[in-house]
């Protein structure tokens, strides 16, 4: 039997029931299986056995809603029920249809911020994975086709804003936001699929490129204590400029050094800084989603 030509979709949106969240804008989105497979070949040398050792599926995604995002998830993450990634079905000689849409669900998940990344003149975006949890250790995964209209709109979009290092203001051609986080997630009682998943390490750190080149002169190459800092992004306005003085606001203390001062022939010079938040009384990195410049 022919594949169906016209059995295509596009990436749509991710949702929760609990919290309840849905989340458009995606740039990028991506189910994965991460199986292990092991394999014998007894007394010969082909395969003669092989069987699923562990089954740790996964759903990765890029989304410029970083507002909503974070505000479900915080830097912690989030357990979710009832995760779902969606796929919009492609109309045949059209555009997109209203049904028959694919459908990946998983009963619960671990959703995590991985990086948040804005460059000037650009949008920004935020990467998130949810790791799949399995309530008993059987299959968490559900495939089917649903009757549900799919509205994986862009909402909300920001870009690169203003940053204050010890005080001093930086304009910022890029930064990251790697939120470090290092997950384990465990079977149990010889299942193959993960019935608990935790944070065992937090390790961020805040990459910057920075047009003030001039900043060598209060940042050191060996660094120095980083006891402020805040970097802003700007909220977009749709069908305008910028949404007022709405942003996300990032901020941390820690340690900060310069990585380089370099530049081509004809152009300007950046500086490449590197923070990295270091906790103390308070959470190692605060994200007001809600905030204003």
């Amino acid at each position: 039997m022919a594949a169906d030509k016209r059995d295509r979709a596009r990436i749509a949106l991710v949702k929760a029931a609990s919290p309840t969240l849905t989340i458009g804008g995606m740039t990028s989105q991506s189910v994965k299986s991460e199986i292990e497979l092991s394999s014998e070949g007894g007394d010969g040398v082909d395969t003669t056995f092989a069987a699923v050792m562990s089954a740790k599926h996964s759903v990765e995604f890029t989304t410029r809603h970083i507002a909503t995002f974070l505000t479900a998830c915080g830097i912690d993450g989030v357990e979710c029920t009832t995760l779902e990634a969606w796929y919009r079905k492609v109309k045949a000689y059209g555009a997109m249809e209203t049904t028959g849409h694919l459908k990946v669900s998983y009963a619960k998940g671990f959703l995590l911020p991985q990086s948040l990344s804005a460059s000037q003149e650009e949008m920004a975006e935020i990467q998130a994975r949810a790791i799949a949890i399995s309530a008993d250790g059987t299959d968490p995964v559900d495939i089917a086709t649903g009757a549900q209209a799919v509205n994986g709109v862009v909402s909300e979009a920001y870009t690169i804003g203003p940053c204050t290092i010890n005080g001093n203001a930086h304009d910022l051609e890029s930064g990251e936001l790697n939120f470090g986080l290092e997950v384990e997630n465990e079977t149990n009682e010889g299942g193959a699929y993960p019935t608990l998943a935790y944070i065992t390490a937090r390790k961020p750190v805040i990459n910057l490129t920075s047009r003030t080149a001039f900043s060598m002169t209060d940042l050191d190459l060996i660094g120095k204590e980083l006891t402020s800092f805040t970097w802003y992004l700007r909220k977009l306005d749709n069908l305008g400029l910028r949404d007022g003085n709405s942003a996300i606001k990032i901020s941390c203390t820690g340690y900060v050094h310069i990585e380089d001062l370099s530049g081509d022939a004809s152009k300007k010079a950046n500086t490449k800084i590197t923070v990295t938040p270091v906790k103390d009384s308070g959470a190692i990195i605060t994200i007001d989603p809600a905030s204003s410049i």
